[in-house]
Order: C-alpha cells, then structure tokens, then sequence
C-alpha cells in the first residue's frame, strides 16, 4: 500500500506520486518491481477552496482516460484521453471534476508511465482534468 501526501501551496493542492531518484525495492515506481502498484485517489468531499493537483514529477506521463460526468444538470457524458505531455491531472470543484464522488486510479505500467483510469464528477460544462502543468 503507498501512501502520498498533499501540500497547499498558494491555494493549489498538490498530490504528488512518490518518486525517487533512488533506485532498488519500495522507492521508484520505475523499478521492474514497482510496476503495478496502485494508486487510488477517491474525493469523498466536493473540492471547494483549491484546486487537487495530482503531479508525477515532471518527466512522468500519464497515458489511458477518465470519464467526466456533469452532476449537476443533464448527467452529460463525456471521455477524456490524456495528451502525450500530460503529467497534471487538476481537479477544481466544478468543470473538470472534483465533487465528490470522483474516482481516479494510477497505475505505474511502465518506466516514466501512469495509466489512468477513473470518473471524475463535475458540474457545470466539464472540460479535461488532464494538464502539463
């Protein structure tokens, strides 16, 4: 089970991967025999006051989709495809998700690779969670 914590910093909070420069077993998700760890981040509170940042450590990206549902009217769809340089997911509260209920899982697949996967809850016109920064 890893463990990350969550810094606010100028209003932004920020969920970074643990990542280590340090090589060898427990500390990079890098190594043959972190792949495969698991990553869960669930939102049991609408995000308010900041944005959640969840951060690779800037030469990670993340690869695979996440489902945005507008909760607050029409239950509308939509399916977003992280972008080759993608390595931010940000979620605000409102348009690119963050009320509660929202559900992401990480997967480290690969060297320098996440897969995701996950619902995001947003209102209003939900637009992308993915960022590069």
């Amino acid at each position: 089970r890893r463990h990350t914590r969550c810094a606010d910093v100028t209003g932004v909070q920020t969920c970074a991967l643990p990542i280590s420069t340090t090589s060898g077993p427990g500390q990079d998700p890098n190594t043959v025999n972190n792949l495969g760890v698991v990553y869960t981040i669930w939102v049991p509170t609408t995000v308010s006051t900041s944005t959640l940042k969840i951060a690779t450590d800037g030469t990670d990206r993340f690869v695979g989709d996440l489902l945005g549902v507008d909760t607050d009217s029409s239950n509308a769809l939509a399916m977003y495809t992280a972008g080759a340089n993608d390595d931010n997911i940000n979620l605000n509260g409102t348009t690119t998700g963050g009320v509660a209920g929202t559900q992401i899982q990480i997967v480290a697949i690969a060297a320098n690779k996440y897969m995701v996967t996950g619902v995001v809850n947003g209102s209003g016109t939900v637009a992308t969670p993915f960022a590069t920064s």
